[in-house]
């Protein structure tokens, strides 16, 4: 009978239909819907509502004359008559068991409820869904002396198994929707965490920086040295571009190239003897964008453990290497033959964890100490950040 085979086929059906959906689907729509339970919540509310337009239509099929009976009297009642007594003895506890499951057995079965009373329930439910068919053998004798048609009754324990058919082809379905929905919760979570971490590390390099630079512009200060107005103008470029554009996600590479110029004009100018610096650059587009303050904290790293300590004869090498996808940039500096102290001081450990955060598994830092000179090799992808 079309009613009896409703249920099961027309569950299969949506059950393929939304496993195309999700694994068959384009990569970049399931990851939008993945990140979003209101377009989820959407979807599925759309697949179910079109599930029981469907079944509902092949039932208002059923209930339509075939060529045999459009001569008989009565024909049209007698068939509505059976269809609307499918509807409400069948139809609706099948849907009713959908709407219960999803609606609160399978939220608190997700939820971590318990069990025992969840099953129970639920047998509960198929139970009282199956004596909803009780009342065929009633409409069955109610419409006895139609016009010809014979009333098939649907038995207790028939209906029970198509309600636990269709609890069982729903489920899954709820189960991947809240999958996906807490996924991306916890996704949006990770995210707004690492972030948090970032803006937090960035605020760490500024006051760091800040003493630094100033410490610089004091001795200049002390010395009463003429070039004290030009250092100071040079340490204005600087703060406005650690407090206006530090904190971007990504800056242009010649942007932190040129503020590394400037950061190296103006500590040279408070040392005696002006340490030696070369700096090598070989850029094929220097609008490529880096995240700031990177290159900046590895040449700091360098006067503040290297040239700090020497009074003369002090170095630094520079060099930054860049294509059209990948970067490196390195500094070396002497150490006047001493194992000094840590070089891998608070701004180099707060370089690493950003690149862990930017670039997972793409970046490296990579630190050494040997014949009295210490090097500082960073590495990473030229593409936008991953946040």
């Amino acid at each position: 009978m079309p009613v009896r085979a409703t249920a099961g086929a027309v569950g299969a059906i949506d059950l393929a239909g939304q496993l195309l959906e999700l694994f068959f689907g384009q990569k970049r729509k399931m990851k939008k819907m993945m990140m979003s339970p209101l377009r989820w919540g959407r979807l599925l509310s759309a697949l179910l509502l079109l599930f029981w337009l469907f079944t509902l239509m092949l039932l208002t099929q059923d209930c339509a004359f075939e060529p045999e009976d459009w001569g008989a009297i009565g024909a049209g009642e007698y068939r509505w008559l059976r269809c609307f007594s499918y509807f409400f003895t069948l139809h609706l506890p099948y849907a009713g068991m959908v709407a219960f499951s999803w609606a609160w057995l399978l939220p608190r079965w997700a939820a971590g409820g318990s069990r025992r009373k969840l099953l129970g329930l639920a047998a509960g439910y198929i139970l009282l869904g199956g004596l909803c068919t009780s009342f065929h053998p009633f409409y069955q004798e109610l419409y006895n002396g139609g016009p010809g048609f014979a009333f098939s009754g649907i038995s207790w324990m028939e209906s029970s198994w198509y309600l636990l058919w269709v609890l069982l082809l729903s489920s899954p379905l709820y189960l991947s929707y809240h999958w996906f929905v807490q996924r991306g919760r916890i996704q949006e979570l990770d995210n707004a965490r690492l972030e948090q971490e970032l803006a937090l590390l960035r605020s760490q390099v500024n006051p760091h920086f800040f003493f630094n630079t100033l410490h610089s512009l004091y001795a200049l200060s002390l010395e009463q040295s003429p070039r004290t107005p030009e250092a100071i103008l040079k340490l204005s470029s600087l703060m406005r571009y650690a407090l206006t554009e530090a904190d971007a996600a990504a800056v242009a590479l010649g942007r932190e190239l040129e503020v590394v110029e400037q950061y190296l004009e103006l500590q040279q100018m408070r040392r005696v003897q002006p340490a030696k610096i070369t700096f090598e650059k070989q850029v094929a587009d220097e609008g490529v964008r880096v995240p700031p303050m990177m290159m900046l904290g590895l040449a700091e790293n360098a006067f503040h453990h290297g040239a700090e300590t020497l009074r003369e004869g002090a170095w630094i090498k520079l060099s930054v290497h860049a294509d059209a996808s990948r970067m490196a940039f390195r500094v070396e500096n002497n150490t006047g033959g001493r194992a000094a102290g840590p070089h891998h001081g608070k701004g180099l450990a707060n370089i690493e964890r950003r690149l862990s955060l930017l670039y997972p598994g793409r970046s490296s830092l990579q630190t050494a100490l040997e014949e009295g000179a210490f090097s500082a090799v960073l590495e990473l992808p030229l593409a936008a950040p991953a946040e």
